[in-house]
């Protein structure tokens, strides 16, 4: 006689969900253009990283859309 055995898995971590994480990439977005100006280096950055964000929340809506 097969015996089923069922195990419970949780995982925990600390990051912050994607949600969290686009919005103090906005925030720093914001404060590095008005310290150093819109077009700078260091805000041009911060948009890219805030963008790549988005973009994996966009990436995982669509995947879990597709289900």
């Amino acid at each position: 006689m097969a015996e089923k055995k069922v195990s419970e898995l949780e995982v925990k971590t600390n990051a912050q969900s994607l949600k969290a994480q686009l919005r103090e990439a906005q925030q720093e977005v914001q404060t590095l253009a008005d310290k150093f100006g819109a077009t700078s280096a260091e805000a041009v950055n911060a948009a890219k990283k805030a963008a790549q964000l988005k973009d994996a929340i966009g990436d995982a809506k669509a995947l879990t859309d597709a289900f």
